[in-house]
């Protein structure tokens, strides 16, 4: 049974709102702290359920009390009786989070409670006012869809909770074989020469080498907000988990920080990981799988290194990109990714795009940023353009294509180059890659020379 409200006598609330308090007896308004204390906003804050006691508690107390930032910093934090809130913000800081946390309640899983608890800013003293019955239909139409998007945003976000439990339990798996040489096919490099062509560039045993999987959170996010995130911003600080465009709807602004702060990828990524790591022979100790926000510079400059993913998912792609021939370009319109080549030679076009049933991936193999090792790129028009092309790098008949378009045999080594691939999607799964488009790379002093030509043209 709802509780029962009573108008107040006022005219608002006594903070401007217009909307008048609710004097409800004390047995129901504790009822309606405790509903909020252990709903699912709350539940997992300790520091927000202790203020939010500590705050009401004072009130039901002495209703004309007003606890102060001193007062609820020592009684509710441990904090000395005469500290400086100049000095220490807890107290702000949690009443500003509470207020936050009780928003979302009333507007989702409160959204049935007539009366509605709040911290009024600038106060700490809380009040009950009555919900306002009267919402106009298209307010109602508003919080209808805002829950239905928030539902959604919920199974999403578990959803991905759950991927990360099963990606950790493999790349676990994974490792631990890989560790214990129980691998089923492990790759032998000096029994396939196209692959050890390439890989003995970048797993040279006195080199380390860093696998950079693709931040999913990342791109999830760049989505969810519509916005770019530099390479800067990304490793420079968290400010860019934070997005003042959706500060008018706290929950999607909750929900997109916390997507941010997981820092997930994808199956296909840990599958990517393990196929390069089985070319060490399981000799992992110089071999790192990192996430991009675990990276720096000086890696990418003293280390060889192989990025996965496109730069919406891992930065450090922008590093490389604006130097190569074959540029990934993201529509947001069109919501998906193209290839626009840069001076198409006869027999190119200057877009690929993908389609259902046909995905396109980039590979650049070209000196680091300080031309004391290698980086390799794979870089998908899409996910499963991203594994294809993987697959390709550690396949000895593709690799046997690639020295052939590169005008090498077995015998020599790898020249730096840049090649995109087209693949047959079926099932979520892209296959049977071909080259498109090839060029190679001459590596200087100052960075990479776009004008370098390949001897031959791409296969079709």
């Amino acid at each position: 049974m709802k509780p029962r409200v009573e108008k107040g006598k006022g005219n608002g609330d006594g903070n401007g709102n217009g909307n008048k308090t609710a004097e409800l007896p004390e047995k129901e308004r504790r009822a309606l702290v405790q509903r909020v204390l252990w709903s699912r906003e709350l539940a997992r804050s300790k520091k927000i359920r202790d203020f939010l006691s500590y705050v009401c508690e004072r009130a039901f107390e002495d209703g004309d009390a007003q606890p102060h930032e001193q007062e609820i910093g020592h009684h509710v934090f441990g904090r000395p009786a005469e500290f400086d809130p100049h000095d220490d913000n807890i107290v702000r800081v949690t009443a500003c989070n509470t207020r936050k946390k009780l928003e979302l309640y009333f507007l989702d899983e409160g959204i049935s409670e007539p009366v509605i608890l709040e911290i009024p800013k600038g106060k700490y003293k809380p009040i009950f006012r009555e919900r306002d019955a009267d919402l106009p239909e298209e307010s109602a139409a508003s919080i209808s869809d805002v829950q239905a998007k928030l539902a959604v945003y919920r199974r999403v976000l578990v959803a991905l909770g759950a991927c990360t439990v099963a990606i950790l339990t493999v790349a676990i798996w994974s490792l631990a074989a890989l560790r214990s040489g129980r691998q089923a096919h492990p790759a032998d490099l000096l029994a396939n020469p196209a692959i050890n062509i390439l890989w003995s560039h970048l797993l040279f045993p006195t080199t380390h080498t860093d696998i950079i999987l693709p931040d999913s959170s990342l791109s999830l996010f760049e989505n969810l907000e519509d916005s770019h995130i530099s390479l800067m911003d990304y490793i420079g600080s968290s400010k860019w988990m934070v997005d003042d465009r959706l500060a008018a709807n706290p929950k999607l602004d909750d929900f997109a920080q916390q997507v941010a702060r997981q820092g997930l990828t994808s199956m296909s990524s840990v599958r990517m990981a393990c196929r390069i790591a089985q070319l060490a022979h399981g000799d992992l100790g110089r071999i790192s799988i990192l996430r991009p926000r675990d990276f720096n510079m000086t890696q990418m400059k003293s280390d060889n290194v192989v990025l996965l993913g496109s730069p919406r998912a891992n930065p450090w792609e922008y590093l490389i990109d604006s130097k190569l021939h074959f540029q990934r370009v993201f529509d947001r319109q069109a919501g998906g990714a193209y290839f626009e080549v840069l001076g198409p030679r006869s027999g190119e076009v200057s877009v690929y795009r993908s389609e259902p049933n046909v995905s396109y991936s980039r590979i650049a193999f070209v000196p680091n940023q300080a031309n004391t090792g290698s980086v390799l790129s794979i870089e998908g028009s899409d996910a499963e353009g991203t594994e294809g092309g993987s697959e390709f790098v550690t396949s000895e008949s593709s690799m046997e294509k690639l020295l052939a378009v590169a005008g090498k045999g077995h015998g020599g080594s790898m020249p730096y180059f840049e090649a995109l691939l087209k693949g047959s999607r079926v099932g979520g799964e892209a296959s049977s890659f071909s080259i498109v488009a090839f060029r190679l790379v001459q590596p200087t002093a100052s960075g990479l020379d776009q004008n370098a030509a390949a001897p031959h043209s791409a296969a079709k």
